[in-house]
């Protein structure tokens, strides 16, 4: 499994200099990032400068309604950044129906991707893991979504913070999961670095291996600044724990 960040983590910095940022992150030691929003920067040229780097682009984080109003050009931008994977941040309802409508539609968009060379998935929170009306939103994924065509990014405080056991639902995803969030959870329910919150990271880790996980990516949704301080020090704590 190889180690990426996702850029969101470090939103504040990469706001006033991404180009910037990409160097400090290589510097850190990550393989790849995860982007979240480019800040008007041309791709072409965030590709030659990230490449230069040694690092490569894991993929986005792009919202649903700019993939529902436009794919084409959603999928020219992974092609220029050459990123295999494309993941779909959000999405809420209080209504079974209307989350199997949007994991139908995941299905095609998944099946538009996969003819283009590239992965939807679907990052979780915790509220996936909620009942609804006898069931959960992350259960009508896992029903609904075909595995062929959309994966699942598996963040795993969130699922941690909706009551399960996060390598175990690793486990159960399988090749579903070729992607997956790292970050910790503390006792009051936030987003902390990795290794000083509830989250069995060496279980994670174990069964990231197990099921062949491509990218382990670091995210902190609230790190206090210097955000890349962070970015660092959770890198520096996973290399610890895979020891």
């Amino acid at each position: 499994m190889k180690l990426g960040l996702q850029l969101y983590s470090v939103r504040d910095e990469a706001e006033r200099d991404l180009p910037r940022v990409l160097s400090a992150v290589a510097k850190i030691g990550y393989q790849g990032v995860e982007f979240a929003g480019f800040y008007g920067h041309d791709l072409g040229g965030l590709r030659r400068h990230f490449e230069s780097l040694g690092l490569m682009a894991i993929g986005t984080h792009t919202r649903l309604a700019d993939i529902d109003q436009n794919i084409e050009s959603v999928i020219a931008d992974h092609h220029t950044l050459g990123a295999a994977y494309c993941t779909i941040p959000y999405y809420k309802s209080e209504s079974v129906d209307q989350w199997r409508e949007f994991a139908e539609a995941l299905n095609r968009f998944g099946e538009r991707f996969k003819d283009a060379g590239i992965s939807l998935s679907y990052h979780n929170h915790a509220f996936e893991f909620e009942p609804i009306d006898g069931t959960t939103p992350f259960a009508i994924l896992r029903a609904v979504c075909d595995p062929r065509l959309v994966g699942l990014e598996l963040d795993v405080a969130w699922a941690q913070k909706g009551g399960h056991f996060p390598a175990a639902v690793l486990k159960s995803l399988g090749a579903q999961s070729p992607l997956i969030h790292l970050k910790d959870l503390s006792e009051a329910g936030d987003d902390v670095d990795i290794g000083t919150g509830l989250v069995n990271m060496r279980a994670v880790l174990k069964a990231a291996d197990q099921i062949g996980v491509v990218w382990g990516i670091v995210e902190r949704d609230s790190a206090p600044p210097p955000t890349l301080d962070s970015a660092e020090s959770n890198l520096r704590a996973l290399r610890t724990l895979r020891v």
